[in-house]
């Protein structure tokens, strides 16, 4: 094989991933408007935050593949308790809280994406051992993944829902402060407060 040809077959694989990630994204688009709109966003602030820490480019397109792909588990979801306003009962919750292995099954079907599949089953873990599916702690969850934790928490404080407005600037600075480590990796906090502080942030 040519170093061109295989620069060529790189680019091609990479360009299928892409398609592929686009099918997926915009399948959960059409499931759930906003669902789709939340996910779009949240891969902006998690490839800021991923760049304040340094990320590899490798480790860049995943995480903004894992961001755009995180809560494709639920197309798994029934519309009843998807778009529920009232409290879950608790097999709704078990339901909701399934999406993220739903999410990593699917995702890990596609080769080239198991790195991918791996930071989207555990962007739900909290710092402190207390989060699912796997109850795991501190360095033991993915950065990338902690880092999509963050910013996905970010993204649902700061944007309008259907059923509250979006939060005040000081609300959500205080919300990362009380809850670094407990749920949020206080390095990865910091590196938001950086990404939200600098120009265009």
């Amino acid at each position: 094989m040519t170093p061109r040809f295989g620069r060529t077959v790189v680019k091609n694989d990479e360009t299928l991933l892409a398609a592929t990630v686009d099918v997926l994204a915009g399948t959960l688009g059409l499931r759930d408007g906003h669902t789709g709109e939340h996910s779009n966003r949240v891969v902006e602030v998690a490839c800021r935050i991923g760049e304040r820490l340094h990320l590899g480019r490798r480790e860049l397109r995943d995480l903004g593949y894992a961001a755009r792909l995180h809560d494709i588990g639920k197309v798994g979801v029934p519309d009843a308790v998807l778009h529920k306003a009232g409290p879950l009962a608790d097999d709704e919750r078990l339901m909701i809280q399934g999406h993220s292995v739903w999410g990593a099954d699917l995702v890990g079907r596609i080769p080239g994406l198991e790195d991918v599949a791996r930071i989207v089953r555990h962007h739900h873990e909290r710092y402190d051992g207390e989060g699912y599916p796997d109850e795991l702690a501190g360095r033991d969850i993915p950065l990338s993944s902690r880092i999509l934790t963050v910013a996905d928490a970010y993204v649902a404080m700061t944007e309008d829902r259907p059923y509250r407005r979006a939060r005040p600037r000081f609300e959500v600075d205080r919300e990362f402060r009380d809850c670094a480590g407990r749920q949020f990796d206080p390095y990865v906090v910091e590196a938001l407060r950086e990404a939200v502080a600098a120009p265009g942030g």
